[in-house]
């Protein structure tokens, strides 16, 4: 069992870098800081020990004026009022002074030597019987200096065992104990300080290990406030350089709808003007090519569109607020009404929820499915379903637009949501190639999800998930 803890004991000490005799820290600051926090979370209980010693001190006057002689009154109330609680009121005075910090607990060595030696003169001035038993008080100074008065190891230590010294010295020459007397008091006086002073130890072990722990926690939390102080700059100083990326972002749409637009706009009326003055007059071949010039710079203005919605799906986004889904479906059946009714496609709407999101968004990405569902059909007629149903997640919906079209081939399932991706390119097919990114970017700012499943030949089921109203 001692073995065992004294293996603890060394094992604490090496982790703390604590010299165990005498008991300091290897680091000089860490000593330093150790000996501050000691005294400022002990002086309360430094002041009140003190004051109970006064009194607890002062009490046994009544002893002496009741069994001791008359004419000793005057010497013993002198030593154990005077010198012991003026000694130790001074103590209290000294606490609070501007020196108390620096030697605080020499004193309260210096306070425990003074105690102990005026009832040891008390027992020597005295020829009173009940004087020998005095030696109790020795005892009981040790023990409180020890324990409660928070002194340290070194401080109690010192002060312990020069009452002992002094103690011993002064039966075996000043007092005339008996031999019963002599060995039974010494044995009290030598074993209190033994065990006085291992008490002291651990408890200043203990008391050092809990500062320890306390000073590297607060040392990691130091250190753990640094580095999050030092990430929240980073995220500070990335969040505002993505604020001006968007910003450059916006800046570049603005040129890709104004700038390059303009001379795209010129091409096209230059062809068309072309076009109207030599109608009826140029070779077959001549006349597909400026078609085709035209459909080209057309298809190019639409894709400069694209863009441009793409790039302000962020910016330009609305505050989410409940949003009727039965509204934004009817408001994107009303945007679609003549290619539903070119193509003769039947649409069926269930009674669909409210969700949170931007009406005008969510607008656009049923009419952007709606319109794929019609281009990519096959020889029937379109059939398409809306519908909507729950989900794992208490706080999502899933809608899905499903149509019986054409078809997806699974291993196009991803990239028909990248960017001018055509998977299924045919003359009725005229899109940008940027309407299923703009669906994906605009479910995403809504915190939800777009995917497809699908089968060549066998339609098509665009699912997506937005949250609850």
């Amino acid at each position: 069992m001692l073995r065992s803890v004294l293996s603890q004991l060394n094992q604490s000490a090496e982790i703390m870098e604590l010299d165990l005799l005498p008991l300091r820290f290897h680091n000089v600051d860490l000593e330093k800081n150790y000996k501050q926090d000691f005294y400022f979370t002990s002086i309360a209980q430094i002041r009140f020990s003190i004051f109970f010693a006064i009194i607890f001190l002062g009490s046994f006057t009544i002893t002496d004026v009741l069994y001791f002689p008359a004419e000793e009154h005057a010497i013993l109330l002198t030593l154990r009022l005077g010198v012991g609680c003026g000694f130790l009121i001074l103590g209290i005075v000294f606490t609070y002074t501007k020196w108390s910090e620096k030697y605080l607990q020499p004193v309260l060595a210096l306070a425990v030597i003074v105690v102990g030696s005026a009832i040891l003169t008390m027992m020597l001035v005295s020829d009173a019987p009940l004087v020998k038993h005095y030696y109790v008080g020795i005892i009981i100074s040790m023990i409180f200096s020890y324990t409660f008065l928070r002194a340290s190891f070194l401080a109690a230590s010192v002060g312990g065992n020069f009452l002992v010294l002094l103690y011993l010295g002064s039966v075996l020459w000043l007092f005339d104990f008996s031999e019963y007397m002599l060995v039974v008091s010494s044995m009290f006086v030598v074993m209190t300080n033994i065990v006085g002073m291992i008490v002291a130890f651990f408890l200043e072990v203990y008391s050092r290990r809990e500062f320890y722990l306390r000073y590297t926690l607060m040392k990691e939390q130091s250190n753990l406030y640094s580095l999050t102080m030092d990430l929240e700059n980073q995220v500070e100083k990335r969040t505002q350089a993505l604020a001006d990326s968007n910003q450059e972002l916006q800046n570049f749409a603005y040129i890709v709808s104004h700038d390059l637009k303009e001379p795209l706009r010129m091409v096209s009326s230059y062809l068309a003007l072309l076009e109207r003055r030599f109608e009826g007059k140029l070779e077959q071949d001549t006349q597909e090519f400026i078609w085709f010039a035209v459909d080209g710079a057309n298809r190019m203005g639409k894709m400069i569109d694209g863009l441009l919605l793409y790039s302000r799906v962020e910016t330009l986004g609305k505050p989410f607020q409940q949003v009727d889904c039965n509204q934004v479906v009817k408001q994107a059946l009303q945007d679609v009404k003549l290619l539903v009714d070119e193509s003769k496609a039947v649409v069926t709407v269930a009674d669909l929820p409210t969700v949170m999101g931007d009406a005008e968004q969510l607008e656009r990405v049923f009419e952007n499915l709606l319109v794929n569902a019609i281009r990519y059909r096959g020889e029937a007629s379109p059939k398409i379903e809306i519908g909507f149903d729950t989900t794992a997640d208490e706080d999502m919906l899933r809608f899905w637009v499903k149509d019986n079209g054409i078809g997806i081939e699974p291993a196009h399932h991803e990239i028909i949501f990248e960017m001018f991706r055509q998977v299924n390119p045919s003359p009725e097919s005229k899109g940008s190639g940027i309407g299923l990114s703009i669906c994906k970017r605009i479910i995403e700012r809504h915190g939800g999800k777009i995917w497809v499943e699908s089968q060549l030949g066998k339609g098509a089921v665009f699912y997506f998930t937005l949250p609850i109203g």
